[in-house]
């Protein structure tokens, strides 16, 4: 780590660590950690001598989420129409504001979340301690995101948020010491495996083919939870009218060009605050170069798939993650295509809020949840979901209890209905405190499967240490093979994993913390009735208890009247369990009649 410029006089009392980079800390003095993030299990050894305190989680009421992700959404809605204009008027292009609210909004959405919490953990830090004294980033050490894989890798790391903190500190006007330091150290990406060079080469020829020879006016999907006999299934029940659109995620790196950027930072906001003049003067650095230098490329590589026309585009994942896809659904949009989203996970529309899901709703002409009604929305039979009913089979007693938990990242990345930053660590812990409440013997009929990547929480290093002994899932077999072979299975998350195993008729007990899983109004009068029979607990011990009573006959828990008229109840107001092949062809050709319709008219 090397100095760069100017350095204020050193200053004694607390300083303020804004990430885990130890390179930037002062531990000989009082130390102020501005999230949980800082203290890496892994270096506990480290952390745990300093004379250091955590700034308290500013998000830690579910109100504080909820007024948070409303404020960030009204700033988001605020700046997009200047910002829409100014691209289009340096790429020469009129589009309309919906093109850039598909094309550039899920970045920038999240972009003003993460942002919004770097600003008000500083704005408190600062509060506390007007004298707080800090190492920066130095400006020459900066980086550009690509795209959004690119942004997401970055905002899950320190030394992007490390950039973060530092250009809005900035704003303090005093300048801090600054240090040079590699925010991208993993040099490149992996050379690709054999699988994806072959499956780069299929893409390739498959573009061709539709340059070539594709339907005019496609129905394109990507993005889908369909299994790839389920979508040719669908593209033979169609007549060749869908399209499987499977683009590269990543988009080419260009060059930064820092006269257009430049620009950027003089954007007029109607009624801007303080925050929102700070999200703007970042957006030089920071809007990712897909849609700026790398634009042009963008709609080269997209030019083929949209000289078709699309008449219809369906999506689950692709609404965020795919340049490529949303290209091509923003300009079938300005051409009178009609946009359908896929729920993608078991908590939408069960949660409080997710911003994501409110995206994709905002911006499709039809949101295909998995059978929750309500505005905007299409209930609609899940392929997957439809699988798991089809497979239902008698349990038995004497098989493994499987636990299945999931994992977030360290920083704050939106604000949602999900443990966040260092709630993640309660999280954890009330994985812990369920273990230690069961007795030996119960412990060991366990088979632990936490989610495969553990985003820098260390989760089943903190999870053998707390309760020694456990055995964890290798991953071998997937989900569906486990939970046949399992008697019981306990989930600490309300995901995909425990609406799937209520689809398959298999005993299950949920636990959370309704605290960090604010559940929407519309769940709770099914959320209560599984409650009511011993499913849902709020607290690890009482599900601990609640598996103490029926581990030796789980089976005759399951098949009580009283319990399975409650897990109908909660399936019949959030799963559609229709035939999905004859529902997905009757509501795609509607679509497209939609579309023909508003065409000749």
């Amino acid at each position: 780590m090397s100095q760069s410029g100017q350095s204020a006089e050193h200053r004694s009392g607390t300083f303020l660590a804004t990430t885990a980079l130890e390179a930037f800390w002062a531990p000989d003095r009082p130390i102020l950690f501005a999230g949980e993030w800082c203290r890496r299990p892994e270096r506990e050894a480290s952390w745990s001598r300093l004379s250091a305190e955590v700034l308290a989680d500013p998000w830690d009421e579910p109100d504080a989420r909820r007024a948070a992700e409303a404020y960030c959404a009204a700033r988001v809605t605020a700046v997009l129409g200047p910002l829409a204009d100014y691209l289009n008027a340096t790429h020469g292009e009129p589009h309309a504001l919906r093109y850039w609210r598909i094309l550039l909004g899920p970045w920038l959405l999240h972009f003003t979340q993460a942002l919004f919490d770097r600003y008000t953990r500083l704005e408190r830090a600062f509060a506390r301690h007007p004298e707080l004294d800090t190492r920066v980033l130095a400006p020459t050490s900066y980086v550009t995101p690509r795209d959004w894989a690119d942004y997401t890798y970055l905002v899950f790391a320190d030394g992007y948020n490390l950039q973060l903190f530092s250009q809005l500190l900035e704003s303090v006007g005093e300048g801090f010491p600054a240090f040079e330091h590699p925010v991208r150290p993993h040099g490149g990406a992996a050379a690709p495996s054999v699988r994806g060079r072959v499956r780069r080469a299929a893409r390739r020829v498959y573009g061709r083919c539709l340059e070539a020879v594709g339907a005019r006016r496609p129905i394109l999907l990507h993005g889908a939870r369909l299994a790839r006999r389920d979508l040719w299934q669908l593209v033979r029940a169609t007549r060749g009218q869908v399209w499987p659109y499977d683009p590269p995620l990543e988009v080419a790196s260009a060059s930064v060009d820092h006269g257009r950027r430049s620009g950027l930072a003089g954007l007029a906001v109607p009624d801007a605050d303080r925050f929102t003049d700070r999200l703007v003067a970042l957006l030089p650095v920071n809007l990712p170069m897909a849609y700026l230098e790398g634009y042009g490329r963008l709609r080269r590589d997209t030019a083929a798939v949209r000289r078709r026309r699309p008449r219809v585009v369906v999506s689950g994942l692709g609404w965020k993650s795919n340049e490529r896809f949303k290209c091509v659904a923003a300009d079938a949009a300005e051409h009178g295509g009609r946009l359908i989203g896929l729920q993608h996970g078991g908590s939408s529309w069960v949660m409080d809020h997710s911003p994501m899901d409110t995206h994709i709703a905002s911006v499709a002409d039809e949101y295909w949840s998995w059978g929750c009604p309500g505005p905007g929305l299409v209930p609609t039979p899940d392929p997957q979901l439809s699988s798991a009913v089809a497979s239902t089979a008698v349990g038995r007693d004497d098989g493994d209890v499987l636990f299945v938990g999931t994992m977030f990242t360290r920083f704050v990345t939106s604000f949602r209905s999900q443990p966040i930053g260092g709630q993640v660590l309660a999280y954890i812990r009330a994985q812990c405190s369920f273990f230690a409440a069961l007795a030996p013997a119960e412990r060991n009929r366990f088979l632990v499967r936490l989610y495969p990547h553990e985003l820098g929480w260390q989760n089943r290093r903190q999870l053998e240490g707390a309760v020694p002994g456990l055995r964890f899932d290798d991953f071998s077999r997937p989900f569906p093979h486990r939970l046949a072979e399992s008697a019981l299975v306990v989930a600490d998350n309300l995901q995909t994993a425990f609406v799937e195993t209520l689809c398959a008729n298999r005993p299950v007990l949920l636990f959370y913390d309704p605290r960090y899983w604010a559940m929407s109004a519309s769940a709770a009068p099914w959320l209560d009735r599984l409650a009511e029979v011993g499913i849902l607990h709020y607290g690890p011990e009482a599900a601990a208890t609640q598996l103490s009573t029926i581990l030796e006959a789980p089976q005759a828990w399951w098949a009580q009247e009283s319990v399975q008229r409650s897990r109908q109840a909660f399936l019949s107001w959030c799963i559609d369990r229709r035939p999905w092949l004859a529902t997905w062809r009757t509501q795609l050709l509607a679509a497209c009649e939609q579309v023909t319709a508003e065409v000749s008219t």
